[in-house]
């Protein structure tokens, strides 16, 4: 079960599904309120920000939102775990 995330980009804030299926790449599916409060939903593939560049940006945010390493080292609540070499337990010295 893909659970959303929260990106903001440009002062919007965007509820964001990572979407996968085999051989096409990262998709997302990104939703958010219009100012007449209606929902939208844009579907991000790297096709379409090829032909579309101007989304490549918010594309890229929710890249690296998805990117579990990140996610992990966040998680351990260390902003320099890979710099640390220490394993995931964090019990080994270096």
């Amino acid at each position: 079960m893909n659970t959303a995330r929260t990106v903001t980009h440009q002062g919007i804030s965007y509820q964001v599904v990572r979407l996968y299926s085999s051989g096409l790449g990262a998709q997302y599916a990104c939703t958010w309120k219009n100012a007449d409060g209606k929902e939208q939903t844009l579907l991000l593939t790297e096709e379409f920000v090829d032909k579309n560049p101007a989304h490549i940006p918010l594309f890229t945010v929710c890249a690296k939102r998805f990117d579990d390493s990140l996610s992990f080292a966040k998680y351990l609540g260390s902003s320099s775990f890979w710099q640390s070499q220490l394993p995931p337990d964090g019990l080994t010295k270096k």
